[in-house]
């Protein structure tokens, strides 16, 4: 004998049409991830028989027990509203042999399978008398399967405990441009469960695995990350690009030019050296000062300038020095020009340029990669739409109390629906239906 439960009604003595159960591997075809199954009944509803089938429709109206729930319409309309609800706790057995996983062990609340369901497919009934129906009925379901042995021989048919993530795929690509400089590229998506027992949502787990190191002598160039509309995948792309020569701590992109001059006439060499370095938000601009400052102070001391230690023989005279920073970006620029002595051999009467071997100060060799965060300076997670239930009143997206009276814009907030689970979350908690 065959019964079926979802929720809170029970289909006894059911007919199985079908139990089909298909291997759903991941994007690359090469591992499983789940298992789905897909169960079709067809089962007798009698007005008789309602304490068994569903004990909560006993008194649907006031006055006599059955007295609302006898009616056909009242019969018919809970059951389907019941049983076509999403995420509820599904069983099927027989012969009291369970073959639908049992929750994830350390999850004993939620009732949601690895894939935002049960699913329910369709429910069709045709009535054979005022008080007898006969019912259609198919429903998708998706676990991760454990089959054990128990003590007494029996199988015992359980969710699979593990990862919260269920796959992690990626491709990379190697761009090399016309200078040889290397440009990587890794595309990926990885999956979690939306039962999984910790109730973690698909970008709780971005640093574990999302987040890929950089490449040494390489810059981030960027790093995307977007969140699948059923919360269970996260999409990323993560690009670094080859340096020259990396930015000097705690800049993360710099840019520089050094000049020399030199006239005939005179024997002068004058020598320009500008840096600009850009820094992250959290970066302050006086450190980016500080650190421009050493840089061109030392590139041009390795050139002959000693003019920052008084006990050192001047070779050079600072002729000047320039400063500028951003208002509204985080950047800044720093300039210094030097008069060095004439060199002995010339060129044609021109005491010409001293050869720029030496390295730039703070960048020198594999410098270490620019202190990059996770998720930024802003951290933001990422978030899906919660689970929403149509029965539920005043479900709006949510907002803090940061409203102005001069600022009719929209204000800002956790942008997340006031009602109902984020997927994931369900693996640990109760789904209230409204």
């Amino acid at each position: 004998m065959s019964v079926l439960t979802y929720g809170n009604v029970t289909f006894p003595m059911s007919t199985l049409t079908n139990f089909r159960c298909k291997a759903v591997p991941d994007e690359r075809k090469a591992d499983l991830v789940m298992t789905e199954f897909d169960i079709g009944i067809q089962t007798v509803i009698s007005a008789e028989m309602l304490d068994l089938i569903a004990p909560d429709l006993v008194a649907l109206t006031t006055g006599a027990p059955r007295a609302g729930a006898e009616q056909p319409c009242n019969i018919m309309n809970w059951i389907h509203a019941q049983v076509m609800k999403p995420r509820q706790r599904l069983s099927f057995k027989f012969n009291d042999v369970e073959f639908i996983p049992n929750e994830q062990p350390g999850s004993p609340f939620g009732s949601v399978d690895a894939k935002n369901g049960p699913t329910p497919q369709g429910f069709t009934w045709v009535q054979l008398n005022n008080k007898t129906w006969i019912i259609n009925y198919n429903i998708i379901a998706h676990y991760r399967v454990d089959y054990r042995m128990s003590a007494t021989g029996a199988v015992v048919f359980t969710t699979k405990p593990g990862n919260i993530v269920l796959s992690n795929n990626w491709q990379e690509r190697v761009e090399l441009d016309d200078c040889q400089y290397t440009k990587r590229t890794r595309t990926g998506k990885y999956l979690i469960r939306s039962d999984n027992s910790q109730g973690a949502l698909a970008d709780m787990v971005r640093s574990q695995m999302a987040v890929v190191g950089t490449l040494p002598g390489c810059t981030r160039e960027k790093a995307e990350y977007t969140v699948q509309p059923d919360g269970l995948g996260l999409a990323y792309t993560v690009v670094d690009q080859e340096q020259f020569r990396m930015p000097p701590e705690p800049a993360f992109r710099a840019k520089g030019e050094y000049e020399e001059e030199a006239s005939k006439a005179d024997g002068k060499r004058i020598a320009s050296f500008w840096v600009k370095l850009w820094g992250s938000k959290g970066t302050q601009q006086v450190d980016l000062i500080s650190t421009a400052c050493a840089v061109v102070a030392g590139k041009l001391d390795i050139e002959g300038a000693n003019f920052f230690d008084p006990n050192k023989s001047k070779r050079g005279t600072l002729l000047g020095a320039k400063m500028k920073m951003g208002a509204y970006e985080n950047w800044v620029q720093v300039g210094m020009t030097v008069m060095y002595v004439a060199r002995t051999g010339r060129k044609q009467g021109v005491s010409f340029l001293s050869p720029t071997i030496g390295s730039f100060p703070l960048s020198s060799g594999y410098s270490k990669a620019p202190a990059y965060k996770d998720r930024g300076d802003l951290s933001y997670l990422l978030q899906a739409a919660a689970y929403y239930d149509q029965d539920f009143e005043q479900a709006v997206l949510k907002s803090d109390n940061r409203l102005f009276a001069t600022n009719l814009e929209t204000p800002p907030g956790r942008n997340q629906m006031s009602r109902g689970l984020r997927p994931g979350e369900a693996g640990r908690n109760v789904e209230n239906f409204g």
